[in-house]
């Protein structure tokens, strides 16, 4: 893997995590579904250059060049992917816990 892929990689990952986890704090705030903030957030995320070039390059049939486009486009959507469901799992997590404190509490 390319350096500067894995840079991006990475950036996107936790850049889709810090998105996931001010989502939460803010639908539970402003009482709204999550996925209502997090679709205009990841906007800035997704690769649509990378994909359009991809594109272009197997067009102008250079495919070496658009196969390393998609390379780069399915490495920022895999991490951008991997960072929300990291987050789904925390939220996931807290509730059980959360619930389970709850029912302790409740059963004494």
């Amino acid at each position: 893997m390319n350096q500067a892929i894995g840079d991006l990689a990475i950036s996107n990952f936790v850049g889709s995590v810090v998105i996931g986890l001010i989502c939460i704090f803010l639908s539970r705030k402003l009482r709204l579904p999550v996925i209502t903030l997090n679709t205009p957030a990841i906007v800035p995320l997704v690769p649509g250059g990378a994909a359009y070039m991809a594109v272009r390059s197997v067009v102008e049939e250079n495919y070496i060049e658009g196969a390393n486009y998609m390379m780069d486009v399915l490495w920022t959507a895999g991490a951008i992917v991997l960072g929300f469901m990291v987050v789904k799992l925390i939220e996931n997590e807290t509730k059980a816990r959360r619930l389970k404190k709850m029912e302790k509490a409740m059963n004494k």
